[in-house]
């Protein structure tokens, strides 16, 4: 057992000794990391294989929110590269993913998400702005079930602006994610 299990390399061990393991790792980004590792590695292995705590449908997805908003709301945070979910699960200023990205050697923009798998509407992507400028955040990310998306939605995030040709806010829904859809990120020039 491996409980920091980090790009998989325990785990990777212990497969190619025949031995039984079990990784844990909070980082959604970690445990995408270990399932492309393994996957190149191990072709037969995946049907004994369970990622708790990972949903891998969209149907998966809409049962964690239901069962557990808020292990569902750090999981749908960390979707976005770079971005972390806010260890804070109460009045966290309408921040639940916070991340960097790099544009150029030595130059760092800050992300934000919010992540919400109940009912959404315009005023929730508007305060989420607000909380986006509040953090000074140059990009956010509103997470969602792509059904509970409405063109005044798109229309609230649409008038944010951009930033580096980039919409400031954008939704990114679960949909996206199982898609393969990223977000779109700046470009350095």
């Amino acid at each position: 057992m491996d409980p920091f299990c980090g790009c998989g390399t325990t785990l990777h061990a212990a497969q190619n000794l025949g031995r039984q393991w079990v990784g844990i790792d909070i980082c959604v980004t970690a445990c995408q990391v270990i399932e492309q590792r393994l996957r190149g590695s191990f072709d037969t292995l995946w049907d004994d294989v369970r990622f708790v705590g990972m949903p891998k449908t969209r149907d998966d997805a809409q049962t964690l929110a239901a069962y557990d908003s808020f292990r569902f709301e750090r999981w749908a945070a960390s979707l976005i590269d770079g971005m972390e979910y806010n260890k804070v699960q109460g009045g966290d200023g309408g921040i639940d993913g916070r991340g960097r990205l790099a544009i150029r050697k030595g130059q760092f923009i800050d992300l934000v998400a919010q992540v919400k798998g109940g009912t959404t509407g315009p005023g929730d992507v508007q305060a989420f702005n607000g909380a986006r400028q509040q953090a000074n955040a140059d990009l956010g990310f509103f997470t969602c079930f792509e059904g509970r998306v409405t063109d005044g939605m798109r229309n609230a995030a649409a008038s944010t602006g951009r930033f580096m040709n980039t919409p400031v806010v954008q939704i990114y829904t679960i949909e996206d994610f199982f898609a393969g859809r990223k977000p779109k990120m700046p470009i350095a020039a």
